[in-house]
């Protein structure tokens, strides 16, 4: 999962450095924000094998809750058009419900 948010953020950066650079043509920001994109899918999709695994008591709740309780709810506050009613990450959104009401 590190190494999917690693390259999450790394997308994130080439965007904001290519703009910073004033290049950041319409070509290569569709090749950029395509990749962007795409490692975005990846971390949520990890993220939510994670939650899952939670929710399912494969691994102890405890153990993870102080390390990605916040994260967990800052990334739906970040990305909230990714996590509304039609989203796939419902594993994420459940495990955040419940960490966030106890």
């Amino acid at each position: 999962m590190n190494s999917r948010k690693l390259e999450f953020d790394k997308a994130a950066k080439l965007i904001r450095e290519a703009d910073a650079e004033g290049m950041l043509d319409d070509k290569k920001r569709e090749i950029l924000t395509d990749y962007f994109n795409a490692t975005k899918e990846s971390y949520f999709n990890a993220l939510d094998r994670l939650c899952y695994c939670i929710e399912k008591g494969y691994i102890s709740d405890k153990d993870w809750r102080a390390e990605y309780r916040n994260l967990i709810h800052d990334v739906i506050a970040n990305y909230e058009d990714d996590f509304g009613e039609a989203s796939p990450y419902n594993n994420i959104k459940n495990l955040n419900k419940k960490w966030q009401q106890s």
